[in-house]
């Protein structure tokens, strides 16, 4: 599997974060199938991660930014 953090989650354009917005804007390999968040970095905008595995400090910050986690 492969890690992205808060920071490049936050990059992105989009509201909505998920394996495939992760592929389209190059922050992860076009063959990854399972992508981990983790807590590193802050986010400071509320982001919807669907279908991503998350850490348990990840999730916490997501959330504290008003943002939500569908796993």
């Amino acid at each position: 599997s492969v890690e992205v953090n808060l920071n490049e989650i936050s990059s992105l354009d989009q509201l909505e974060v998920n394996l495939k917005s992760l592929i389209d804007n190059n922050i992860v390999p076009i063959f990854a199938k399972k992508v981990k968040v983790i807590k590193s970095g802050e986010i400071k905008k509320a982001l919807s991660v669907k279908g991503l595995a998350v850490t348990e400090g990840a999730r916490q910050a997501i959330l504290a930014a008003g943002g939500q986690v569908e796993e």
